[in-house]
């Protein structure tokens, strides 16, 4: 980093640091909240739904489902809206499985 080299110690990808967000500058910081339900029963590559009720401040803008272990890896999960109360929950397996605990997150 000497003289003619092209770089500059006090400098972090050619900005000074009025550049970058301090602690005390950041307004808020998204809370992440974790629910989860169970699906009894998935018959391999067949579609099902299930209904459940939001949880409190819950956003349908960010929002994600998850699973995890059993084997069943998952096609597809997603949700729609219904009549403002519900979420469908539509989803499809690789594989046939019971009691397939479904982990949602939103923030």
């Amino acid at each position: 980093m000497g003289a003619g080299s092209g770089l500059d110690a006090d400098l972090l990808d050619g900005h000074n640091s009025d550049y970058f967000a301090t602690a005390s500058s950041v307004s808020s910081i998204p809370v992440i909240n974790i629910g989860s339900f169970t699906i009894s029963s998935v018959t391999a590559n067949t579609a099902g739904t299930v209904d459940i009720t939001p949880p409190s401040g819950a956003s349908s803008s960010k929002f994600v489902f998850f699973t995890k272990g059993g084997g069943n890896g998952a096609y597809y999960i997603q949700y729609q809206q219904l009549n403002g109360s519900n979420w469908t929950i539509r989803y499809r397996f690789e594989s046939t499985g019971t009691n397939i605990v479904v982990y949602y997150a939103w923030w």
